[in-house]
């Protein structure tokens, strides 16, 4: 009875492996108490068997040394009965007591305790701090290597803080294993330099288990804290953290601005090479603004690269110089990933800014911005996008546009132009001029604008608008939507099921394959349906005279606008073909359909 008490505990020295103690608690000892060192930072397993009644097993740190139990010494408890049972902790190095107790005070058992201790050296001297201002400084993180940091976190030590530094910019790794319970680790700025974890400070915090983790965070050059927390306050577990930097210099200085009054200033855009410009955007800097200067009108590209996240990227121009971004000034905005993006916009001299943004508030990443510019002059000019999303402007001049891939815009100006769209979903629009537009593959838009202009839709469910002057519309394949306007325009829906609508003037419709909608419009039209399922639409406030070529009567249908029914029309027979008629008025000629042919249905 000796060993009752944590003075008087019998002395196993320096656990290292396994050690076995067979003893007895009961009505005459029913405490036995343990003393045993750690060396080094270990798991420590404890198995109890061979007893016949209940027992307690309790480990305990006398943390004050009073060689009392004190509130908060006891780290774990647990009782075992006929079946035996096991549980480990994870301990730093240190002296600990194991108390064995009866469980009911009349019962008596013999048992046997196995102690078996792990060795899970640290390589952290001293302990880190539990608070910002004495956290454990490591200097400058380099790239030379990982740097590894092994400890413990739990009931005797609740959390670990470490600071690092970095002279770049650099995306930092964490990585995290040899756990026996979840911890939480987070990545902090201590921004006002108080000491203090305040709100928005903690960039990122992740959990981790058994089975590790890891988690990466783009960086601006400067010092942070690494703080590592138990999850369950009454959990304990070694661990190993990894921190891994890998820079990336940024050459930007000083940093850019995040209002359109603090950007920073470019200069003048040389057309002899490129700019390119590296920096951070993220929780610690959500925005950085470049400001530049064009002498003559350019072509200017955007290329983004290096990204972990997503980014926004828009051109901006103050156009009245009131330091915002009023609404019609943004040019053009575009958002990037992990790989990349670019784009071109024409550009008259004048000044712009390029604002970089953060796509999701919580996320930071790295950039390169790459500007490019190359003279527009006002001419004859040929004029090629990129593979990904351009703005090309022909100005004054005949000039030809190729958008390439991506979801371009082409606008032609004045002049006699030729656009072609590409792969991806474009819009064209020809301007002034003879303009010839083909769309290519994807879903387009096309314009032809002002004077006689020839529209090509090719692959994709385009949208094909004449506008002015006397045009020829030719949808190509798919389901298209084809607008005359004004003048005598040629439309060819072609292969799919289109829509044509003549518009103004005295236009010819041709439907093609498919399952087609003819609407003549203002003006005196010529409908051709074609092959396959047609509408044919009449629009009586028109005060047009429709002339419809092969119509199939049970097969294509006539569409009665202006709130007309089928009792208030008659038809008429006309040499070869069928007249239309309403209050004595003839709106509609089927060529080489018989009356006798059609029937109520044929008129919806």
């Amino acid at each position: 009875m000796s060993n009752d008490t944590l003075p008087t505990a019998d002395n196993l020295g320096i656990l290292s492996g396994n050690r076995a103690i067979s003893d007895f608690v009961g009505t005459t000892d029913p405490i036995d108490i343990f003393r045993f060192t750690l060396a080094e930072n270990a798991n420590v397993g404890f198995t109890l068997r061979g007893l016949s009644e209940t027992i307690e097993v309790a480990l305990v740190a006398d943390r004050n040394s009073n060689g009392v139990i004190d509130n908060g010494e006891q780290l774990d408890r647990e009782t075992a009965g006929s079946n035996g049972d096991s549980f480990s902790e994870a301990l730093p190095a240190g002296t600990y007591f194991v108390v064995v107790d009866t469980f009911f005070n009349n019962r008596s058992t013999q048992y046997e305790l196995n102690l078996n201790a792990v060795s899970r050296p640290g390589n952290v001297n001293p302990d880190p701090g539990n608070i910002l201002r004495n956290a454990l400084n490591l200097g400058a993180i380099s790239t030379s290597g990982t740097r590894t940091l092994r400890d413990y976190v739990g009931v005797l030590d609740g959390s670990d803080i470490y600071r690092f530094t970095l002279t770049e910019n650099s995306d930092v790794g964490f990585t995290l294993r040899g756990l026996s319970e979840t911890i939480e680790v987070a990545l902090v700025a201590d921004q006002n330099n108080n000491g203090v974890i305040d709100r928005g400070e903690t960039l990122e915090s992740e959990t981790a288990g058994a089975s590790g983790g890891s988690f990466s965070e783009a960086l601006p050059a400067g010092t942070y804290f690494v703080v590592v927390d138990t999850f369950f306050n009454n959990r304990s577990t070694l661990y190993e953290l990894d921190l891994n930097a890998v820079v990336r210099p940024g050459n930007v200085d000083p940093d850019p601005g995040n209002i359109l009054r603090n950007a920073l200033n470019l200069g003048a855009i040389s057309t002899s090479g490129t700019r390119t410009l590296r920096d951070y955007v993220g929780v610690l800097d959500s925005s950085d603004i470049y400001r530049f200067t064009l002498t003559e009108d350019s072509d200017v590209g955007f290329t983004l690269r290096g990204l972990s996240e997503t980014i926004s990227v828009s051109l901006v121009a103050d156009q009245n110089n009131n330091g915002v971004i009023d609404r019609g000034e943004t040019l053009e905005s575009e958002t990037a990933g992990a790989s990349g993006d670019s784009f071109s916009e024409a550009l008259s001299a004048g000044t712009y800014f390029v604002v970089v943004d953060t796509f999701f508030n919580n996320r930071s990443t790295q950039y390169e911005l790459a500007l490019s510019s190359t003279p527009n002059l006002d001419g004859d000019n040929v004029l090629r996008g990129t593979p990904g999303r351009d703005i090309i402007r022909g100005l004054g001049g005949n000039d030809v546009l190729f958008g390439l891939g991506g979801n371009d815009r082409l606008l032609g100006g004045d002049g006699n132009d030729r656009l072609v769209g590409g792969g991806g979903n474009d819009r064209l629009v020809g301007g002034t001029g003879f303009d010839t537009l083909l769309g290519g593959a994807g879903n387009d838009v096309m314009v032809g604008g002002n004077d006689n202009d020839r529209l090509l839709g090719a692959g994709g469910r385009d949208v094909l608008r004449g506008n002015q002057g006397n045009d020829i519309l030719n949808a190509g394949g798919d389901n298209d939507r084809v607008f005359g306007g004004d003048g005598n325009d040629r439309l060819n829906g072609q292969a799919g099921n289109d829509n044509l609508r003549g518009g103004a003037g005295r236009d010819v419709l041709k439907g093609g394959p498919g399952n087609d909608t003819l609407n003549g419009g203002l003006g005196n039209d010529l409908l051709i349906a074609g092959p396959g399922a047609d509408r044919i639409i009449t629009i009586l406030e028109a005060r047009a005279f429709d002339r419809v070529r092969d119509f199939t009567p049970g097969q294509d249908k006539i569409v009665l606008g202006g709130g007309l029914s089928v009792n208030q029309i008659r038809v008429q027979r006309q040499g070869r073909n069928t007249r239309v008629l309403f209050g004595g008025e003839t709106f509609l000629l089927l060529q080489g359909v018989n009356p006798g042919q059609l029937s109520a249905s044929d008129f919806i």
